[in-house]
């Protein structure tokens, strides 16, 4: 099995059992567990690392491109997650933390569950994709992230 494929059963797995809001606080050990064992009983090979943190409001990471009805879960401390499930009305700061930095930087902001994000940290950020480039609308300083081009 290649590694889209296996990246597509964990996807799969954690909209599956996150997709709606619980409140339920779980560690990032414990969320591994859940879609490890459910993928397990599905006899399917999961090759690659489950990252909670790459599925959260409030977090971003440079490598992940943003995508509607991609984020679960919000960040509440190190290692903890509460599960707050797809479309849910967000109104958080979002952070990044660029590889080798010791802190956070604030890069947007979500307002009753729309994302605004800063276009030049978004281009550094890497917000491009062989599909196209993320469009923003460019009323303000911030822009809200209004589709992807694909």
């Amino acid at each position: 099995m290649g590694a889209k494929s296996s990246r597509a059963f964990v996807k799969n797995e954690l909209l599956r059992r996150f997709s709606s809001e619980t409140g339920e606080k779980l560690e990032t050990k414990e969320i591994v567990s859940i879609i490890r064992e459910s993928l397990k009983l599905k006899k399917q090979k999961v090759a690659d690392s489950i990252r909670p943190a790459d599925w959260c409001y409030n977090r971003v990471n440079a490598g992940i491109k943003y995508k509607e009805s991609r984020q679960l879960f919000e960040c509440i401390g190190p290692r903890l997650f509460m599960v707050l499930g797809i479309d849910y009305n967000y109104s958080k700061n979002l952070y990044w933390k660029p590889k080798g930095a010791k802190d956070l930087i604030r890069v947007g902001e979500w307002k009753a569950g729309k994302l605004y994000v800063n276009k030049s940290i978004a281009i550094k950020m890497n917000r491009v994709s062989k599909r196209g480039l993320i469009v923003f609308d460019l009323k303000n300083p911030w822009f809200k992230v209004i589709e992807d081009t694909k």
